[in-house]
């Protein structure tokens, strides 16, 4: 945290308000925004701008999104190539949620986004025609779990709109005085994080197996709640700190670690790896930081890449699995600074800290990622430095599509790396209402078949 002494005030005196204001927007610490208004007079002053509360948004609502723009399926590949069809743009399905329209509630917490899911379910209209339905679970700013119906434009007529209806009246919350920090799915089950390290969940039965009667029913599930908050693991009773459900076809954030992990097979239940008496437990001497979830990889704090192996003795039927390092040679010496998992066919992509990204298509996620990297790979140096990256879209045969932090998203083609930027694509999409106008990305995400934009 920042104190006053550590501003130039010296230097300070000769800025004007709106370059000081500019200053508090990159402000994300409420602290420090109240520390920086204590330097003097003139910067006591700023809080009765007429700019002020607009700029201190950025700190009061940090990691809260106002709008969100969902994807069904192809339709996320379809906005950002540059030879899409005019049949294919009529044939994307998406709709945008905004809270600011749909919530009564006077609280602004209540109305912002801090987190969310798709559930979607085929209905039948009649022997030939299917349409879906969609039910959004989300996270608002007062960390309560909140659920919307979800209407796409291309199932927009009334008996659609009728029979998702009563669909999503079979909706059961966890009472509003549950706090929940994060929440997760396959379109099959998801889960959800309270504050207490309680796991909520949808589609699980006791013995972890789907639940296909109860799609839209949260119940704190027995498997992960034990007295006290405290689980039994391999390190004694532990208290849930960060959930991860690992979905293939899903494109999972990236998640830190300490270095201890209990990882579990989700058709049973049971613990699938047992930590060794070494630093940090299944990854022996290998300090693990982040997670991506999708492609069972972790990172370590010296760049290292973590992959899944296994063993099976001559006529053994159990396979044995264990974690080792995956040898990134052709990296030219940088260290890996992130990994991002993409939706389309495995594509994962490795960012390294001299410009350098590494991308491939990989065929077997789980047991032979090696074989799978020959003759796949590309590496190329990416047009902007990495700590300007968000996320990495899309990895397809003819382009990437990158999502960068000041919200442009560009489309860089793999033949000759001509750059386009597409960000109005999306915003075109997430403006239907004309309400979103000069609204930024603010995150992307992939999960269950569907793409999420967030916009601030």
């Amino acid at each position: 945290m920042f104190v006053p002494f550590e501003y130039n005030i010296g230097g300070l005196m000769g800025l004007g308000e709106y370059v000081l204001l500019e200053v508090i927007g990159q402000i994300t610490d409420v602290r420090d925004l109240y520390n920086f208004l204590c330097i003097n007079k003139k910067t006591y002053g700023l809080k009765d701008h007429q700019r002020f509360l607009s700029v201190i948004e950025n700190c009061n609502f940090q990691d809260m999104f106002k709008r969100a723009l969902i994807v069904l399926g192809q339709g996320n590949k379809t906005i950002v190539n540059l030879n899409s069809t005019d049949q294919e743009k009529m044939e994307i399905n998406s709709t945008v949620l905004d809270l600011r329209t749909r919530i009564k509630d006077p609280n602004i917490f209540a109305r912002r986004i801090k987190k969310l899911i798709l559930i979607s379910y085929t209905q039948k209209v009649d022997e030939s025609k299917n349409f879906i339905s969609g039910t959004v679970f989300y996270i608002n700013g007062l960390n309560q779990m909140k659920a919307e119906l979800c209407i796409f434009p291309l199932n927009s007529s009334q008996i659609y709109i009728d029979k998702s209806n009563e669909w999503f009246s079979r909706v059961l919350l966890p009472p509003e005085d549950v706090q929940f920090l994060d929440i997760q799915s396959t379109q099959q089950f998801s889960l959800a994080l309270t504050d207490d390290s309680k796991i909520w969940s949808r589609g699980i039965k006791d013995n972890g197996t789907l639940d296909k009667e109860s799609q839209l029913i949260w119940r704190l599930n027995p498997n992960f709640n034990y007295k006290d908050g405290l689980i039994p693991s391999s390190l004694g009773p532990s208290k849930i700190r960060q959930i991860s459900i690992s979905d293939i076809n899903s494109q999972a954030p990236v998640y830190d670690f300490d270095g201890f992990i209990e990882l579990t097979d989700s058709s049973k239940m049971k613990q699938k790896f047992t930590d060794s008496r070494q630093p940090y437990g299944i990854f022996g001497y290998y300090h693990v930081e982040k997670h991506i979830p999708s492609i069972q990889q972790f990172l370590t704090s010296d760049g290292t890449v973590m992959t899944l192996g296994s063993t099976k003795a001559p006529g053994d039927v159990i396979r044995y699995f264990y974690y080792e390092p995956l040898d990134l040679d052709y990296s030219e010496g940088g260290q890996i600074e992130r990994i991002v998992e993409v939706e389309n066919q495995g594509g994962i992509a490795y960012f390294t800290d001299s410009g350098k990204v590494i991308t491939f298509i990989q065929k077997d996620t789980y047991f032979s990622p090696r074989d799978d990297l020959l003759g796949q790979e590309e590496i190329f140096c990416q047009p902007f430095p990495v700590h300007k990256l968000k996320t990495l879209l899309l990895v397809d045969q003819d382009y990437f599509v990158f999502l960068k932090k000041d919200g442009q998203i560009i489309n860089i083609s793999r033949s000759n790396r001509f750059i386009r930027d597409v960000t109005d694509k999306i915003a075109i999409l997430a403006n239907t209402d004309e309400k979103a106008a000069g609204m930024k990305i603010e995150d992307y995400y992939y999960g269950s078949g569907s793409g999420f934009y967030l916009f601030n």
